[in-house]
């Protein structure tokens, strides 16, 4: 296997809850926000974009 593929295999997935509604990131469940989920390398980036914007982190 070559090496981006296996870091590709080995890529560990994250997930966050968003409610655009009232603008909150949640790493657990809630209401009726929408899960989302990414691989590490790109999850991070995504949630501090969102933050940036005036998102909550519950």
């Amino acid at each position: 296997m070559m090496n981006t593929q296996r870091e590709l295999h080995n890529a560990i997935r994250k997930s966050a809850w968003i409610d655009v509604a009232n603008r909150i990131v949640s790493f657990q469940q809630i209401g009726e926000a929408s899960c989302y989920t990414a691989d590490e390398p790109e999850f991070w980036p995504h949630i501090m974009e969102l933050v940036s914007v005036g998102y909550r982190l519950q």
